[in-house]
């Protein structure tokens, strides 16, 4: 009688790729697998067979929930700013009123 369960490291050997990809795919419940006593992936050899027939599924990738942090990709934020990583402090608010206030001084000087 053959192997009716597999580790994730077989079946990574046996696919072909990563012990971390076939753990992925075991938690986020993409392939069927169960859990021994113990907490570890055994995926069942059925299993194994269609994955070697039909070929790994795509990882899944969680979707942004709304307690993530925003994305630091440089885009606008709601008000046509970039996102600041954190709370502009005391001494860079008052930098920034005075180069605001410079700066109007000198418009109106040269005007």
């Amino acid at each position: 009688m053959g192997t009716l369960f597999y580790s994730t490291g077989q079946v990574a050997r046996q696919l072909g790729t990563t012990l971390a990809t076939i753990r992925t795919l075991c938690e986020s419940r993409v392939i069927a697998a169960e859990t021994t006593p113990g907490g570890h992936w055994r995926v069942p050899s059925s299993e194994v067979e269609r994955l070697k027939r039909d070929g790994l599924p795509p990882i899944p990738r969680p979707l942004p929930t709304e307690s993530a942090p925003p994305a630091r990709n440089g885009t606008a934020g709601r008000h046509g700013h970039p996102e600041l990583l954190t709370e502009p402090s005391e001494e860079v608010v008052l930098a920034a009123d005075q180069v605001g206030t410079s700066r109007r001084a000198s418009v109106s000087w040269h005007a």
